[in-house]
């Protein structure tokens, strides 16, 4: 990932300018707070009370991987191996 700094308010613009390439704007802006979820265990609130904290490179990692899995077209659930389906997450 090519980002100034391992902020979070950088990577989810950094997810968002590439993900519009390929999704509407309100998808992408779900799909980043799932990776977020998913990888960090930050509910949406979370995520924006930290959008000044860094991220360490292996968590830089997980999203540069997941990123780079979007932007072949590979479907969210199955990057994140999970998703919820009325309230029950399936596996």
């Amino acid at each position: 990932m090519f980002i100034n700094s391992n902020s979070v308010d950088q990577i989810v613009a950094y997810c968002q300018e590439k993900l519009s390439r390929l999704y509407p704007r309100n998808e992408v802006k779900n799909i980043t707070e799932m990776m977020f979820e998913h990888f960090m265990g930050w509910d949406k609130m979370t995520l924006r009370l930290n959008n000044k904290s860094s991220l360490s490179e292996s968590e830089l990692l997980l999203f540069h991987k997941a990123l780079k899995r979007l932007l072949k077209s590979e479907p969210i659930q199955h990057i994140l191996e999970k998703w919820n389906f009325i309230h029950c997450p399936l596996k």
